[in-house]
């Protein structure tokens, strides 16, 4: 039960590469055991809004992005009241990146929780109630966006760098 309101997307898509498109995502439904007729229509809802029309293809033929693609479809199609991904929008077009990330925000107003980890700190700014800042293996600062902006009057990416960050960045590149 616990596993059917997990989602989980990991940073490189875990698909088998002998499986087409369509089969990987009949495999995922008859793990969680969905109903085919109802997933059928998610399936061409989130295809539709992802630009996918590649189902027929093996997995082993598809790029990063195409994989991507695929893994969060059998991902968002379950809807689950708990997501986990990592580094989501990597590999993604500009407007698949959008897409993803206003669905997530849209799934936490309705009441599901997203973790999510990103390098890309303007993201994690503008989508996330709470930040956690890992260095080294290490969480060393947590707090809601609004909280850490207030208390260092920067924008998240230098906060992370006056965290982080053992050099000055404008002497790294003035050295180069």
């Amino acid at each position: 039960e616990i596993k059917r309101r997990i989602g989980v997307v990991p940073d490189e898509p875990k698909i088998y590469e002998h499986l087409k498109g369509y089969e990987f995502l009949e495999f995922i439904m008859s793990i969680y055991k969905l109903d085919k007729a109802e997933m059928k229509v998610k399936i061409e809802e989130l295809c539709d809004a992802f630009e996918i029309d590649y189902l027929d293809k093996l997995a082993g033929e598809m790029s990063h992005g195409m994989r991507q693609k695929l893994m969060l479809i059998s991902v968002l199609m379950r809807k689950p009241e708990v997501l986990f991904l990592d580094e989501p929008t990597v590999g993604l077009d500009a407007k698949s990146a959008k897409i993803l990330k206003e669905l997530l925000m849209k799934y936490a107003r309705e009441g599901a929780t997203v973790f999510m980890t990103t390098h890309i700190l303007e993201i994690a700014e503008k989508m996330c109630d709470r930040v956690a800042i890992i260095n080294k293996g290490q969480i060393i600062a947590e707090a809601s966006v609004s909280d850490l902006k207030q208390k260092y009057q920067a924008s998240l990416e230098d906060i992370f760098l006056a965290l982080t960050a053992t050099n000055d960045i404008k002497d790294i590149v003035d050295s180069l």
